[in-house]
């Protein structure tokens, strides 16, 4: 509609100034809607900066939450394991130290006390490694969950900011219109 009216201004020079109304409007028209558009991209893109830091924090308490979990957990097999091998490892040192023990027999209990800690430091390497895979996956679920969040934002925002310029498009060629009218009116 606007072009056929456009195209009507220009063509028909016995409107006159008709026509230079009609012309002026349309610039202010699309001035109007280019400077809405220019507002509604940057007021986007700061909620959508906000919307990000939200996310990011949320993720970053579950991320804490989950360190905190698997530390305590790490922290609680230590024990079980001191609790588990450390008593027996310091009777086979106290041994070796405190009793007179034949040759045969020292070597015996330093090479359980060897297997002992290597076992309990084996059984601590493995948990720990098992920890680190697990927070390790838990930062990869993390990252594909920003992602999502982000884009269901982002999606969510353009949604809600393009019907915020069609409404406004709308009503400002409805005011456009009857502008229009009127001047014709009147002439």
């Amino acid at each position: 509609m606007l072009v056929c009216l456009a195209l009507l201004a220009w063509a028909a020079p016995a409107f006159g100034s008709f026509a230079d109304e009609v012309e002026s409007l349309l610039q202010s028209l699309d001035e109007q809607l280019e400077g809405y558009r220019s507002q509604l991209h940057s007021a986007g893109e700061e909620e959508l900066a906000k919307r990000h830091a939200e996310i990011q924090a949320q993720l970053d308490r579950e991320w804490e939450e989950c360190y905190a979990q698997l530390e305590e957990e790490g922290t609680a097999y230590a024990a079980w394991l001191q609790d588990e091998y450390g008593s027996r490892l310091l009777r086979l040192q106290l041994e070796l130290l405190l009793v007179n023990l034949g040759p045969e027999e020292r070597d015996a209990k330093v090479q359980a006390a060897a297997a002992l800690q290597k076992d309990m430091d084996r059984l601590r390497a493995e948990k720990e490694e098992e920890l680190r895979e697990r927070l390790a996956a838990f930062e990869l679920l993390l990252d594909e969950r920003f992602a999502e969040l982000s884009g269901e934002a982002s999606d969510e925002i353009e949604a809600r900011l393009a019907e915020e310029y069609l409404a406004y498009k709308d009503d400002l060629l409805w005011a456009f219109e009857h502008t229009l009218r009127n001047s014709y009116a009147k002439r």
